[in-house]
């Protein structure tokens, strides 16, 4: 890697190569303990050139290479808790409320279930 060589990554490619590392570390039998989300905009992708200039990538890559992208993404244990509730709820045209509504239902259901966790919650929002 070299940093003055003008190519730029995307987090497509940041994305597939954080999948190989951890995959690679799996088999060497010396996994790297974490579980990494990559989330990112693209920009000139295909899906940008007909709506927009850029487009969002959202991808979860576990610790033993096993990796997937969807417009949700989950880790550790909210993959068993949270993750049915975004699959059943969550839409891409859903307003900013009722995102953070199902968010805050996600989260009830971690804390319900591992109530070691801390109970405060606080959300962080990009703003333009």
């Amino acid at each position: 890697f070299r940093a003055d060589d003008g190519i730029s990554l995307g987090p497509q490619e940041i994305y597939s190569y954080l999948c190989r590392v951890m995959y690679n570390r799996r088999n060497k039998f010396d996994p790297l303990w974490n579980s990494l989300i990559v989330a990112g905009i693209e920009p000139g992708s295909v899906e940008a050139t007909e709506s927009s200039s850029s487009s969002s990538f959202l991808g979860m890559v576990g610790m033993i290479g096993t990796h997937y992208t969807d417009s949700h993404v989950t880790t550790g244990f909210a993959n068993h808790l949270a993750r049915p509730l975004f699959r059943e709820k969550q839409s891409d045209d859903m307003s900013e409320d009722a995102a953070v509504e199902l968010m805050h239902e996600a989260l009830r259901v971690c804390y319900y279930r591992y109530a070691v966790l801390v109970s405060y919650m606080s959300c962080c929002f990009r703003c333009n």
